[in-house]
């Protein structure tokens, strides 16, 4: 499977299972591969050089001349893609007020971006405004809600994978797949806006996250589990599988995953695909340059 095909021409979050994970190495390898302008942002703590946690290197995007990008305004002068300023956000993050620029000339730029889903659909309004169709988003480890912020988006989930993680990865990456694949819930978008609920036999809506102790909740004569979308999920492999067995799971809205980026670390393919699921399986993809 070619991932890179699939991202151009719509919105797409790129999301880890931990950090350095290998996202940005990941969004890089797409910028480099992909045919059209495209434009890049961060809805993490984790621009710039160096990782703001752990102080690991933190690579900078590479732009070809007519990409855009949402940088910290400080550090336009120290880009060389003759950035051009489109915008300017009023909101300033932790590494100062993001501005929307387009480059000029090929060069690198510290990514940035909003801190709430609101301000990142104003930044996704605008990249739109500026005639560009692919967005890359760049997530961090905990945003992955971010990507309910816009209804059509894609998301390529990135795993590390070494032998003390290869069952929780397996299973997080067999989870997230198998919950892409469930259906939608017409009618039940209204609800998860404040609305009421439609009166439809058998369904058991969920507000909010699906937690252990929710699932839990569960009634036993419920026929279907009905959820926001599937950021919402924050239970364990064997809970969502045992849900799956007695009832069936929808979603009020979708999202498209689109990619399994797995960095192996002593762990060889045949002993990841083992432990996934079929659907995971066919959405599984290795990164070149960190796959050893």
């Amino acid at each position: 499977m070619d991932p890179i095909s699939q991202l151009e021409g719509r919105t797409t979050f790129i999301v880890g299972s931990r950090k350095n994970a290998g996202k940005t190495t990941f969004l890089n390898y797409v910028l480099a591969r992909r045919r059209r302008p495209a434009a890049c942002l961060s809805v993490g703590v984790e621009s710039g050089t160096a990782d703001r946690v752990f102080g690991t290197p933190k690579p900078r995007v590479r732009l070809r001349p007519g990409d855009a990008a949402v940088v910290p305004a400080s550090s336009l002068a120290s880009s060389d893609a003759a950035l051009e300023i489109l915008q300017v956000y009023p909101a300033a993050t932790a590494i100062g007020r993001p501005a929307l620029a387009r480059a000029r000339r090929e060069g690198t730029a510290e990514i940035t971006g909003p801190a709430t889903n609101s301000g990142l659909g104003g930044m996704l309004r605008d990249i739109a405004e500026a005639g560009i169709d692919t967005v890359l988003v760049d997530g961090a480890v905990d945003r992955i809600t971010q990507a309910a912020a816009r209804a059509e988006a894609g998301i390529v989930y990135v795993t590390r994978v070494e032998p003390g993680t290869l069952a929780s990865a397996a299973d997080a990456a067999s989870l997230l797949a198998e919950a892409a694949e469930c259906a939608a819930a017409p009618g039940w978008a209204d609800f998860f806006c404040g609305g009421s609920a439609p009166a439809i036999s058998g369904d058991h809506a969920v507000r909010g996250a699906l937690t252990p102790s929710r699932a839990a909740e569960v009634p036993r004569d419920a026929r279907r589990l009905v959820l926001e979308d599937l950021t919402k999920v924050f239970i364990g492999w064997r809970e969502w599988s045992a849900l799956r067995r007695r009832l069936k799971i929808v979603f009020a809205r979708r999202l498209r995953l689109k990619a399994i980026a797995a960095n192996l670390y002593n762990v060889t393919p045949r002993e990841l695909e083992a432990r996934l699921t079929p659907a995971a399986r066919a959405k599984l993809v290795y990164n070149p340059y960190l796959t050893k």
